[in-house]
């Protein structure tokens, strides 16, 4: 016959090596769950529309006897009005784990872990500059998952049209990063700027230094005791 737990008793138990171990907490629809590992949980069984569901709670000793009777409770008032706790909580988390998949969200996770940390700071402001005002506006509450080639080349159309062909070629090299970036953190399976190209050709300069020029760039170095510093 099921008895109530006790803080006491909970310690006593032990796990069987062989099999997982479930203590029902008798009048409060809570099970006590030691794994073969010594793992130990919550979990509440219950019914909904005439099936067997199970909630699971969380972890022993992170939820107390006393915290997990009052998720316990909480759980199967919601079943008598009809709802499904299970089904919410796995609901709860897509929602959660679709926003951290927001465009803008992974943009942030980037510059903060990536971008800030690992380029000089010129570099850094720039490629902040350019994402945060050309591209999440254009992208930020969308899935970085449902972006595509076609989006790109749009978004790098627009910003020619603009009169910033550097601009886009630019944005083109940082989304790039980006995206690539994303791949290695398991974002992101594919890249969508695979296949595009710079939107504008960029010619190297070949002009070459004045007699003035060279002079005042030889009276700079000396001030700065280079190159015999």
């Amino acid at each position: 016959m099921a008895k109530m737990l006790t803080a006491r008793s909970i310690e006593r138990l032990k796990p069987d090596p062989k099999k997982r171990l479930e203590i029902t907490d008798a009048g409060s629809g809570l099970y006590f769950v030691i794994q073969p590992s010594g793992t130990r949980s919550w979990a509440v069984r219950y019914r909904h529309q005439g099936r067997p569901r199970k909630l699971t709670i969380g972890t022993y000793p992170l939820y107390s006897l006393a915290d997990a009777r009052r998720y316990a409770r909480d759980a199967l008032a919601k079943v008598d009005e009809g709802i499904d706790p299970s089904e919410q909580k796995k609901r709860a988390r897509r929602e959660a784990e679709s926003e951290h998949n927001l465009f803008a969200a992974v943009v942030e996770k980037y510059l903060t872990r990536h971008v800030r940390v690992n380029s000089r700071l010129n570099y850094a402001k720039q490629t902040e500059s350019i994402l945060l005002k050309d591209v999440v506006p254009k992208w930020g509450e969308r899935k970085i998952h449902d972006i595509t080639k076609r989006d790109v080349i749009e978004l790098l159309d627009g910003i020619i049209d603009a009169g910033r062909g550097l601009t886009a070629n630019r944005a083109l090299a940082m989304v790039r990063k980006l995206f690539n970036w994303s791949i290695e953190r398991g974002i992101l399976d594919t890249s969508p700027c695979q296949g595009v190209k710079a939107p504008l050709a960029e010619h190297a300069r070949d002009r070459v230094l004045t007699d003035d020029e060279i002079l005042w760039l030889w009276c700079a170095c000396l001030a700065d005791s280079y190159p015999f510093g």
